[in-house]
């Protein structure tokens, strides 16, 4: 994917994945069996956690799949190499900005999963422009409505601000 075309977004809201999306036959799961898909999204992992964070949320949906992937799953994995591709000039800034507040920023998606409908809430810390803090999570329960999806992802939030004053 060395020439191919860089993409603005990690993955778009368009490319929803689930497990009907895995292979179910031996001959499925053979063809898929040679695409190198565990290692690739070990790559990303690795990205991710040393310099690119935002990384984080599409790593968890294509982790959930790494066991059997199926041919949607390879294809959202090539999109995030695509972005990766066009963020790979990307550059630190430091700013001579000096900010003492620690500002956060958390969000949720409501039933993204489409197997079994539960939640990914995540949040972001930072500290003079630089992230000190961040989570991207698949929630354990099931919030009935978005609101209360919400009310997860905040407290969520809230225990990390807290932990971090």
């Amino acid at each position: 994917m060395k020439n191919t075309k860089p993409t603005p977004t990690p993955l778009p809201m368009s490319i929803q994945l689930s497990d009907r999306d895995s292979p179910s036959t031996n001959k499925e799961r053979e063809l898929n069996g040679k695409i190198p898909y565990a290692s690739t999204v070990g790559s990303i992992i690795y990205a991710m956690v040393v310099t690119q964070h935002d990384l984080a949320y599409v790593v968890g949906v294509a982790s959930r799949y790494i066991s059997n992937p199926g041919w949607k799953h390879w294809e959202a994995v090539k999109h995030i190499i695509r972005y990766v591709r066009g963020i790979e000039n990307a550059q630190l800034t430091f700013s001579s900005k000096k900010s003492t507040e620690v500002e956060g920023y958390n969000d949720s998606h409501y039933a993204e999963n489409l197997d079994n409908r539960k939640l990914t809430s995540g949040y972001i810390f930072t500290y003079n422009n630089a992230i000190i803090s961040w989570r991207s999570k698949f929630q354990e329960c099931m919030a009935p409505s978005t609101t209360k999806d919400e009310y997860i992802a905040t407290l969520e939030a809230t225990k990390e601000a807290i932990w971090l004053h």
